[in-house]
């Protein structure tokens, strides 16, 4: 199991959260190195491919444990953005360069909200945390060196927010009111603001629809809706499940629904993004957060807070776990990508 936290530094975490059970907790990014041949190789791959020769496609994958970066006291990372272009991953407050994933340097940026970048123009959009700032109704757009870029005014307290690179568009879902807002970059307006009609969560957007599938929280509990924002800027009808992901290139979506044995457990089912119907290949297992491999065929799935499976993008088949030490409690997970040894950056908490 990959250690990012021997025994004897454990003493130095800096203490920033408090748990619901009470305990202490610090929070830490650790970006953890995991061989191309984790899961089982890819036809026809070699050496150059990063897959190790004499592999065994069936064992355990071995995580290694490449770099940790401890975060300060009043630290929360609950947003992750990946700008692959400039290898720097956004969260709440702090942009990491993770160029060197064992010697990650952090850059504190002007607002603490919610927060997504825009790899083509490395501008990011983010908001004020309620709490940390007067202006918490209001979207800021920053350039890539943190100068402010444009801002403008939201009809409501700002939650989540996906981007569209291509057409430099930011999606941005409010509370209070409930509204998903559409943003465009180049002429620096608001192009829609439509209310939702439930209590708004996070948008995804889909690059082969060009929609954006808005998450909503209904019902008592953790019961989940999605509603799709066309192209034109209008909403359109609800269906159940809570969508993790958009694969542009496969025109498929991963949602996670309730268990059907009645478990609090959510399960992953692949629907295609152009009609909700199920796609012919289903992957049996539960999922929290996935982020996919395009590279080698690959979908990695948070299952549990301890774990993170591989499954074969186009059979469905899993393939090999990366379970974690108990001092790992997963939050976030990005996947990276770069060859020849696939880093995996995530976003964990740890006890004091």
């Amino acid at each position: 199991m990959p250690k990012c936290w021997p025994d004897s530094n454990r003493s130095h975490v800096r203490i920033g959260m408090e748990s619901a059970m009470g305990r202490r907790l610090g929070l830490a990014i650790t970006t953890l190195g995991i061989a191309a041949s984790c899961g089982g190789a890819p036809e026809g791959a070699g050496p150059h491919g990063g897959v190790d020769a004499g592999s065994d496609p069936g064992a355990p994958c071995q995580g290694m444990c490449i770099g940790k970066l401890v975060l300060g006291p009043d630290a929360f990372f609950f947003d992750m953005s990946l700008d692959r272009n400039r290898k720097r991953l956004y969260g709440n407050g702090l942009r990491l360069d993770v160029s060197n994933p064992r010697a990650m340097k952090a850059t504190a940026l002007p607002k603490l909200g919610p927060i997504v970048v825009d790899p083509t123009t490395g501008r990011y959009a983010t908001t004020e945390a309620p709490g940390y700032g007067e202006n918490i109704r209001t979207l800021f757009i920053f350039n890539p060196d943190d100068t402010l870029y444009d801002s403008k005014p939201l009809p409501g307290l700002p939650f989540a927010m996906d981007v569209d690179p291509a057409n430099g568009l930011f999606f941005v879902t409010t509370r209070q009111d409930d509204q998903i807002v559409v943003y465009r970059e180049d002429s620096r307006a608001v192009l829609a603001s439509r209310p939702v009609g439930a209590l708004a969560m996070n948008p995804v957007f889909d690059p082969a629809s060009g929609e954006v599938f808005v998450n909503l929280a209904v019902g008592a509990g953790a019961e989940y809706q999605w509603l799709i924002l066309e192209r034109n800027h209008e909403t359109g009808p609800a269906s159940n499940g809570h969508i993790l992901a958009a694969d542009g290139a496969r025109r498929l979506v991963y949602v996670a629904v309730d268990s059907a044995d009645g478990s609090t457990r959510s399960r992953l089912e692949v629907r295609e993004s152009a009609t909700g119907a199920l796609a012919s290949t289903q992957i049996d297992t539960p999922a929290y957060w996935l982020a996919p491999d395009p590279a080698l065929n690959r979908l990695l799935v948070q299952r549990s807070m301890y774990e993170i499976a591989f499954f074969d993008q186009t059979t469905g088949a899993y393939l090999a776990s990366l379970p974690l030490s108990s001092e790992f409690l997963i939050s976030r997970i990005a996947f990276l990508g770069y060859l020849p040894l696939r880093i995996l950056s995530v976003a964990v908490t740890t006890a004091s």
